[in-house]
């Protein structure tokens, strides 16, 4: 689990997925599922997450925060990916390199942005 200074930390940190780790941040769900997410799953203040994508493959509705939908707002409309093309591998590898650099221990995951430790 992470701690408050390890979000503040990582919520700051410059690099091309740094928005795609804050909306994980936001919404708790999983990498791949937000890496796969389209413009045309977002509904007002919802996410729909396709049965396709998701693990247990049942489509949900996740809710969008003010924030969330703020993050949403600066990524560019005219590609059908929110998040553009980048691998899981990719952002798993650039955070386990980050965590070593910023001397994090035990390193984490993106998978791991879903559980924060109470201050």
């Amino acid at each position: 689990m992470l701690t408050d200074d390890e979000v503040r930390k990582l919520w700051t940190v410059d690099y091309d997925s740094t928005t795609l780790l804050q909306f994980l941040l936001l919404t708790a769900q999983r990498i791949g599922e937000a890496q796969h997410a389209e413009w045309r799953d977002i509904k007002d203040d919802r996410w729909l997450i396709p049965a396709e994508r998701c693990k247990n493959g049942r489509a949900h509705w996740v809710a969008l925060s003010r924030h969330a939908k703020e993050l949403l707002a600066k990524r560019p409309k005219d590609r059908a990916l929110i998040f553009g093309e980048v691998t899981n591998t990719a952002v798993q590898s650039w955070l386990k390199r980050w965590c070593q650099r910023e001397k994090i221990e035990p390193a984490f995951t993106p998978h791991d942005l879903r559980r924060i430790r109470p201050a």
